[in-house]
Parts: structure tokens; C-alpha cells; sequence
């Protein structure tokens, strides 16, 4: 099993859960033309349906799925490479195995 160590409280964590994280989060306003609205079908959508993506992460983390939420939310939102993003909103949290062993 995957071992940390918190310094601030001297605990060992032990990552050995799977959780998968469902999550929604948007794209700036300012990334959004009017002619991104028209979709190839001539229908026009709401700003907010075309801004907003959605993604399913599984993640190794620990018993606790606040600590797996966190690691995407931070992946997510402090990307450098993409887009800064905005509206992070948990969709699902699921535990999907535990007691796994990392080789």
C-alpha cells in the first residue's frame, strides 16, 4: 500500500481506495462567441448548457472521499495548461474498491 505522511499532524494516510469523482465545472465567459451557441443544426443554445463540461475521474486515495474530491478539484481547477475553469460542482461520488495494493 501507498503511504504519506501529514507533517502537520505526524499521521500516515493510506492510500488504498479507489473512488470515482463526477464532477461539472465552466468555461469562462469570455472563451464563449454568439456563433458558439449555433450548433451545426441551426439551433441555439443556452450559454450556460454550451460553457459547462462534465468528466469522471477515478482516483487513489484514502478511506476518506473529501481527500479524492480535493485531488480532482485541484487538478481541475488549477490547471495551467487548460483554460482556467470556474463552477466546480461534485456530481458523484463513488467508492469504487478498497484495500488496494499499489505495486
Amino acid at each position: 500500500m501507498q503511504e504519506t505522511t501529514n507533517t502537520c499532524h505526524s499521521q500516515i494516510v493510506k492510500k488504498d481506495c479507489v473512488w470515482l469523482v463526477t464532477y461539472t465545472a465552466k468555461l469562462p465567459l469570455s472563451m464563449i462567441s454568439p456563433e458558439d451557441l449555433v450548433c451545426e443544426c441551426g439551433e441555439r443554445h443556452d450559454i450556460d448548457e454550451v460553457r459547462t463540461i462534465s468528466d469522471t475521474k477515478s482516483v487513489l486515495s484514502g478511506p476518506d472521499g473529501q481527500d479524492a474530491i480535493n485531488g480532482v478539484f485541484e487538478k481541475v481547477m488549477g490547471s495551467t495548461v487548460a483554460p482556467q475553469l470556474t463552477d466546480f460542482q461534485v456530481i458523484g461520488l463513488k467508492l469504487l474498491v478498497s484495500g488496494v495494493e499499489v505495486l
